[in-house]
């Protein structure tokens, strides 16, 4: 094996892991954005919770961020704290604060890590093929229903997943 076919092999295995990447996060938004368009539910009580308290928090940073980030603080004698709200509020900053937003924002900043944490997870416990392994891992998980329940109610478990899947890994 020559130096051109070792470079030709390298990006092509680069090329087909950026094209599963980019189809993992289209499917991704394509059925956040199918099933948030099409419901039809009056979200209230713990599944509006998060995303109030999202768009909240991204008000106060918008306004203030001294306030925002003493609102957070406040927040961590409470029972549900706004750390993990935080990495949303960008997200929230620039496309607004509705709820495809929200639910966009969880799909994208802890569902798709979370899906690539499962997918590194299986490639060491299953040694053979590691990409094989692991790309379809990450297929799988998303014929998983309880992968997208949580998330597309609003909720933000698969935040607190990803650091249980990180110690496991």
């Amino acid at each position: 094996m020559g130096l051109f076919d070792f470079v030709s092999f390298k990006l092509r295995r680069k090329f087909l892991d950026g094209f599963f990447l980019f189809l993992l996060v289209l499917v991704t938004i394509a059925v956040t954005s199918i099933y948030v368009s099409r419901e039809r539910t009056f979200y209230w009580w713990d599944y509006a919770g998060y995303n109030s308290a999202t768009v909240s928090i991204a008000n106060s940073f918008r306004e203030s961020p001294e306030k925002a980030v003493h609102e957070v603080i406040e927040s961590l004698a409470k029972e549900k704290n706004l750390l993990i709200s935080l990495p949303l509020v960008p997200f929230i900053l620039l496309f607004g604060d509705s709820r495809l937003s929200y639910i966009l924002s969880v799909s994208l900043i802890y569902v798709v890590p979370f899906r690539l944490l499962l997918g590194a997870i299986s490639a060491k416990l299953i040694p053979v093929y590691p990409r094989l392994v692991f790309w379809s891992t990450v297929l799988l998980s998303l014929f998983i229903p309880m992968s997208w329940i949580p998330t597309l109610r609003g909720y933000l478990d698969t935040g607190g997943c990803l650091f249980v899947g990180l110690a496991i890994l």
